[in-house]
């Protein structure tokens, strides 16, 4: 303990003898802070927008400073390489103007909107006058229009809005993206251009259908309540993992060469799923439709789908209905719809049906029930064949 206690004094000694370096400072203090110059010379250039119209000439970055009302006219876009923040604001077309923003422009655009609304135009909030040349949309809102967004080919469409639109919510060409969005009380929702992706929407109480230019692919899309046809799609769709109820006409509808996989389709007053020609339609729920449940023209593969409740009180109505030939009805289970379980309308021999199950159809589970191409009805417990269907 007296080691220690001398030890310390030493060292406080010690540090007490020897001179700490001047206390007062060498010279002026000088700034190390950047300027607001500095700062600024790095920062986006962005151009305010107060009042209409407006014409954008030069590339860059504009922004709304309030609401506009486009009594005076439109801003009209020429140059490529813009973006337009709405900076939450509403551009708003109620004293009967036609469109807030309009492109001419013979060069890819490059113009990206972003954060807002528009409302209340009578020809399209954003018209885009080349086919060719996109526009970029993101968080933006379109209410109230006759046509929500008519856009070209090659647009993209992230977190977007489009409610209570007469006659269209959005018009868009080829080859465009439309992510995440809203579609609710407009006329037609969308009118797609072919080869497009819509993804993670939602369609609601809409009049009209999403209608698909052909080769185009849905996923993991919300369909309720749609009075029209849900999905009006066209030749070599896919159409993947969607929720399609509640709709006042067919839940989905396609031509031919398409893909439907992993819906839920129920509650329609139509058909569930129908399609043309040479068609895959796979695991599948459809439940619960006023019509056939999956119905199918001729060359189609329907793989290990449900089917039940479709038609109830009709005694004409299949869970699985096909009207051509070559089609293999392989796997499904097809139970308790109101007249038959599976129907093939081309005859003994004309279809390929095996390995389904199928019970309780009043009128009939399998027709035809024998052929070439039908698999033996058998009992589960004592199964010979394992393409036979069976009936519980």
């Amino acid at each position: 303990m007296k080691n220690s206690l001398a030890t310390l004094f030493l060292t406080l000694c010690t540090t007490a003898c020897f001179g700490q370096g001047a206390l007062n400072p060498t010279g002026s203090p000088t700034p190390t802070m950047k300027t607001l110059d500095q700062l600024d010379a790095k920062l986006e250039k962005r151009t305010p927008i107060s009042s209409l119209p407006f014409n954008i000439t030069d590339s860059g970055s504009y922004y709304l400073t309030t609401n506009l009302f486009s009594t005076a006219g439109y801003i009209y876009v020429s140059p490529q390489n813009v973006t337009l923040d709405l900076n939450g604001f509403t551009m708003d077309g109620s004293s009967n103007a036609l469109s807030a923003v309009y492109c001419y422009a013979n060069i890819d655009l490059n113009l990206t909107i972003r954060n807002g609304t528009f409302r209340n135009y009578g020809s399209g909030a954003v018209v885009v006058s080349a086919t060719q040349y996109p526009v970029h949309f993101e968080n933006v809102q379109m209410i109230n229009g006759s046509i929500g967004f008519w856009c070209s080919s090659g647009s993209t469409f992230l977190n977007c809005g489009f409610y209570n639109n007469k006659t269209y919510g959005l018009i868009t060409g080829i080859s465009s993206t439309i992510k995440n969005c809203v579609f609710s009380g407009n006329g037609i929702p969308a009118q797609v251009g072919s080869a497009s992706v819509v993804s993670g929407c939602t369609f609601y109480t809409n009049t009209g259908s999403l209608n698909l230019a052909s080769s185009c692919t849905i996923s993991d899309c919300t369909f309720v309540g749609n009075t029209a046809q849900q999905i009006a799609g066209s030749d070599g769709e896919q159409i993947l993992n969607c929720i399609v109820r509640s709709g006042g006409n067919t839940g989905i509808g396609v031509a031919n060469a398409s893909t439907i996989k992993n819906c839920l389709v129920s509650q329609n007053s139509q058909q569930g799923i129908n399609c043309g020609n040479n068609c895959v339609i796979q695991d599948c729920q459809v439940v619960s439709n006023s019509v056939d449940g999956i119905s199918a023209v001729s060359s189609c593969i329907i793989l290990n789908n449900l089917t039940t409740l479709n038609g109830i009180g009709n005694t004409i109505i299949a869970g699985i209905h096909t009207l051509g030939s070559g089609n293999r009805i392989d796997g499904n289970l097809s139970r308790a719809n109101g007249g038959y379980g599976i129907r093939a309308d081309g005859g003994t021999g004309a279809d390929v049906i095996i390995r389904n199950t199928a019970g309780a159809n009043p009128t009939a589970n399998y027709s035809p029930s024998t052929g070439a191409t039908f698999g033996t009805i058998q009992n589960p417990s004592s199964m010979t064949n394992t393409f036979g269907n069976v009936v519980f």
